[in-house]
């Protein structure tokens, strides 16, 4: 199917609010060239789940790629247009299934030595986007914090020893409730400035207790959720699944709710950081076993 076939029923499976959004740059889509579209409707049909900061970034490039005479939008996407696809990507169900189809794209695009042509087309089409609507500077300067070291009674490594030329050396600190100091100082900026996700305390291990605002992800947590991971990997491997491409399109189908998530008190942004923590454990690579690859 090609691109200028699309209509608003398509998409009547999307997400509501990515349902929203896909219809009303339906005849935008219509436009863009065959290699480029799915790549688009990826984001769009992940609309609902993503962070506040991605749904901007997605929606500046659309009213980026809307505001371009006809001429000019091709001029920019001509680069994706020259990409040759397969008779099997162009019969794909692409509107349903961007993010297969970006799968089978990739090695589609490496097997016929057209992954460089279309990398420089992806990088040249995100600079000019950003150039023309820049994100909005972050309301508070952002602040980074790491904590390492637990359960360390003596080091002779000396740490972070190429970044201290960079910085401020603190000889005699006293480490005596430092975690606790750190827990509550993120806490009350996080009180200081309420915005959604724009706070987070990630864990390598087991969680500490953190109040609202704060959006938390911890290795610990997840131990129930990759266990039915791996129990579904082990059991699609065992049925005979060809190969990794299939066991990685069978992952990125799984919902929240096929890995236990979904329970307790649910609140607008669980869903959101739900479908996070699925990502982080379907797509990266072995997040379900080893906390250090999850961080």
């Amino acid at each position: 199917m090609l691109p200028s076939q699309l209509t608003a029923e398509q998409f009547r499976s999307y997400p509501p609010q990515g349902r929203r959004l896909a219809r009303k740059h339906l005849t935008l889509l219509q436009q863009l060239p065959n290699s480029f579209v799915p790549i688009l409707l990826r984001e769009i049909i992940g609309y609902d789940w993503k962070f506040p900061a991605e749904r901007s970034e997605l929606e500046r490039h659309l009213a980026f790629l809307t505001s371009l005479s006809p001429v000019k939008r091709q001029q920019l996407l001509a680069g994706f247009a020259h990409i040759e696809l397969s008779e099997e990507l162009d019969r794909f169900d692409w509107v349903n299934q961007p993010v297969q189809f970006s799968e089978r794209l990739t090695a589609h695009l490496w097997a016929t030595h057209q992954i460089e042509a279309f990398r420089a087309a992806a990088i040249d089409f995100v600079n000019q986007a950003e150039s023309a609507a820049p994100p909005e500077p972050p309301a508070v300067p952002r602040l980074g914090i790491a904590v390492i070291g637990q359960g360390v009674t003596e080091n002779k490594y000396r740490l972070f020893r190429n970044l201290r030329k960079h910085g401020v050396y603190f000889r005699q600190v006293k480490s005596e409730n430092g975690l606790q100091m750190l827990l509550e100082a993120v806490s009350t900026r996080a009180a200081s400035h309420p915005i959604p996700f724009g706070h987070w305390y990630i864990d390598g291990g087991t969680a500490e207790i953190f109040g609202a605002g704060v959006a938390r992800v911890a290795y610990g947590d997840l131990t129930a959720m990759r266990a039915a991971l791996l129990g579904k990997m082990k059991k699609a491997i065992q049925s005979g699944i060809s190969g990794p491409e299939a066991l990685r399109t069978m992952m990125a189908e799984l919902r929240p709710e096929d890995l236990g998530l979904g329970g307790g008190a649910e609140t607008a942004e669980r869903p959101v950081l739900d479908h996070f923590q699925v990502s982080v454990l379907t797509e990266g690579s072995g997040t379900q076993i080893y906390s250090t690859t999850f961080v």
